[in-house]
């Protein structure tokens, strides 16, 4: 049986989902956040994914590359929840976790608000 690495599992932390915030709120790619922390695309990627545990003394240097405080880090690690950057992203990732019965639910309350013939939208 092959032993599953990390990067292959996602459990992204409150660590990581806050880092991600403060990185899309300066509307800094991920390429650039590589840059500015030393470290490649790929790696970023992971730390946000949870694919990749991110060594205590990266996160300062992250929140600071980031244009915010340790203080802003810690405001929000302690509760304050993280604002919506895009709704529609952050739907559609949503979906992913619901099973099958969950979605067919969804799926009638969203057509249900939808006016097909003045949308010009063809329901699937």
């Amino acid at each position: 049986m092959k032993k599953q690495r990390r990067t292959e599992i996602k459990r992204a932390s409150l660590q990581a989902k806050v880092l991600r915030f403060m990185r899309l709120s300066k509307r800094i790619s991920i390429r650039e956040a590589g840059d500015l922390n030393g470290c490649s695309a790929p790696t970023i990627s992971h730390y946000e994914q949870g694919r990749l545990d991110i060594p205590a003394g990266r996160v300062a240097h992250l929140v600071e590359s980031y244009g915010y405080t340790m203080d802003d880090f810690n405001v929000y690690m302690n509760g304050k929840p993280l604002p919506v950057l895009n709704l529609r992203i952050e739907c559609a990732g949503l979906l992913e976790y619901l099973d099958e019965s969950k979605l067919h639910t969804v799926h009638a309350v969203l057509t249900s608000f939808l006016d097909f013939k003045k949308e010009g939208v063809k329901p699937l």
